[in-house]
């Protein structure tokens, strides 16, 4: 691509992550069964393209910030989808017509993942006013504050007033909602064992509990 417009920083930057691309296309394309899996994983990937090119939205219009679209958009920079589409690449013997209930269980993952790291991190985005949490997403929407409050709130009176709305409470009560749709999503799958999937979500989620405020 033109990086003509790019600064030298910038370039280098995209010259790194070309470089990885490239490396990441040239391995996953000896897995077993990609050919069978990588219009599935391309989708996904553009799905987490759209997610970045959310994000960006967002960062410099925060009035365009609601509740539907945050959940809609940004579980996907968790990147649970094309992981489960490599795993399938390297599995054997996986029943074609399940890929689709592995794919809302792990779409529900998704969901889960995402609730954890903006849990774990949306006080940290305060300070550089990063607006795409669904913390604030759910403030705005609810009306308790408005975006231009975002940004003329001093940090401290901000995080007060977000813990203040029990917005912390509304997305630990999703993860258990997407938990119990991925739980039963799983029971439907017959061809192969993943109870440690579920497991190793709730892991996943206690790390996030524990890491709040300091990541």
């Amino acid at each position: 691509e033109d990086h003509s417009h790019l600064s030298a920083a910038e370039c280098r930057y995209a010259e790194l992550t070309g470089k990885l691309a490239r490396e990441y296309d040239r391995r996953i394309r000896r897995y077993p069964h990609y050919a069978d899996y990588a219009e599935l994983l391309r989708f996904d990937a553009e799905q987490f393209v759209n997610a970045l090119r959310y994000s960006h939205l967002l960062n410099r219009h925060a009035s365009y910030l609601n509740l539907a679209e945050h959940d809609l958009y940004l579980p996907h920079n968790m990147h649970m989808m094309s992981f489960a589409m490599l795993d399938l690449m390297c599995t054997h013997d996986f029943p074609v017509h399940e890929v689709g209930k592995l794919r809302q269980a792990a779409w529900h993952g998704q969901c889960m993942g995402r609730i954890g790291n903006l849990l774990s991190t949306w006080r940290r985005e305060i300070a550089g006013r990063d607006v795409t949490s669904g913390v604030f997403a759910r403030a705005v929407s609810s009306g308790e504050l408005s975006p231009a409050d975002i940004f003329a709130e001093e940090p401290g009176c901000l995080e007060r007033a977000l813990r203040s709305g029990k917005h912390e409470f509304y997305f630990v009560r999703r993860w258990q909602h997407h938990r119990d749709n991925m739980q039963a999503a799983l029971r439907q799958i017959q061809g192969v064992r993943l109870d440690g999937l579920l497991q190793g979500h709730d892991c996943f989620f206690q790390m996030h509990l524990a890491s709040q405020g300091s990541i």
